[in-house]
């Protein structure tokens, strides 16, 4: 009933606010280490720690306001709030006074006046609720529990590739590795937006029996319309990936054709799979999704580990499209 998801919704930002605050204690501490010391890290690590706090607040309530299928309204702020940070790096950029500092300074208020116009949309429905924390853990914990595995083995697979790449081949091309990940990415946008735009029909559907055909046929539809841009960047990045990256980042990271396509291959397969783990998660089966996720993870540790000592950044392209395989 209305009264007992008040009561969720209110324990959920608590919690969300807690984890925003612990994590936001720790990054502050590691600011302080003597290894980060007159470094722009040690500057920029304090003004990331307060950003923590409004990009979790503002994530809860996009996430709130699509759950009640409020998508045009989570959209658009998004949308205005997206458009606001990148004025505000162009605006730095061009008086020429952008620093990492000043970015995350940004980042943080952007995230904040979204965060409040969110909120605004649901003062009248959320509230914090600090009476209820320990049954709402208890009562989702089999759910998050596999979230949680879910966003660890994730975690994994984006951070393992730099570190690796810095050990076996050097810094220089981790900045390849970066910059060619960025590029397969660049139809991202299309991905995160179908994928809001999917979870809360699904979990909807999802929620009566009646209406499964209409969650398969929602499925049907997303692989096939995700398909069309992925393949079509798939096709682009073969034919001309070299000379795009070429030109949009310099000459500087020319020569890496091969790897670009392999790269691509990896994104867009995994790519196509969202829709499907976004169907699990509305049917409450995240445990798959999760077991998915882990054994990408586990293929790519082994396969960097095999493969990047000796064929060096090709060996991350083939551990990619091994990985997608998960």
């Amino acid at each position: 009933n209305s009264e007992d998801k008040k009561k969720y919704y209110g324990s959920s930002l608590t919690i969300t606010l807690l984890l925003a605050v612990l994590s936001t204690a720790f990054i502050y501490c590691l600011g302080s280490l003597s290894y980060f010391s007159g470094s722009s890290i040690q500057e920029a690590l304090p003004i990331v720690a307060w950003a923590v706090i409004p990009i979790c607040i503002r994530e809860f309530m996009r996430t709130a306001l699509l759950a009640k299928l409020k998508i045009a309204q989570s959209v658009s702020i998004s949308l205005a709030s997206s458009s606001l940070l990148i004025c505000g790096f162009a605006y730095l950029f061009y008086i020429d006074a952008l620093t990492t500092a000043r970015a995350f300074y940004i980042i943080a208020i952007t995230q904040m006046i979204a965060a409040t116009v969110m909120f605004m949309y649901e003062r009248s429905y959320i509230v914090l609720d600090k009476s209820n924390i320990l049954p709402t853990i208890k009562q989702h914990w089999n759910f998050g529990k596999w979230l949680l595995g879910n966003a660890v083995s994730s975690m994994v697979l984006l951070q393992i590739y730099p570190w690796l790449v810095l050990y076996y081949v050097g810094a220089e091309s981790v900045a390849v590795i970066g910059v060619v990940s960025s590029f397969a990415g660049f139809p991202a946008p299309i991905l995160r937006s179908l994928d809001a735009y999917l979870l809360p029909r699904m979990s909807h559907s999802a929620s009566k029996a009646s209406e499964l055909t209409t969650l398969m046929s929602i499925l049907k539809l997303s692989v096939f319309i995700i398909s069309i841009p992925y393949l079509a960047w798939l096709i682009i990045a073969y034919l001309y990936g070299d000379h795009l990256v070429t030109l949009i980042y310099s000459d500087s990271y020319s020569g890496y054709g091969a790897l670009i396509t392999l790269i691509v291959f990896g994104t867009v397969m995994s790519s196509m799979s969202t829709p499907l783990s976004t169907a699990l998660q509305a049917l409450d089966a995240p445990k798959f999704t999760t077991i998915s996720v882990a054994v990408s993870a586990i293929i790519t540790v082994v396969a960097s580990v095999l493969l990047i000592p000796s064929l060096g950044l090709l060996g991350v392209g083939i551990t990619s499209v091994l990985s997608a395989t998960g």
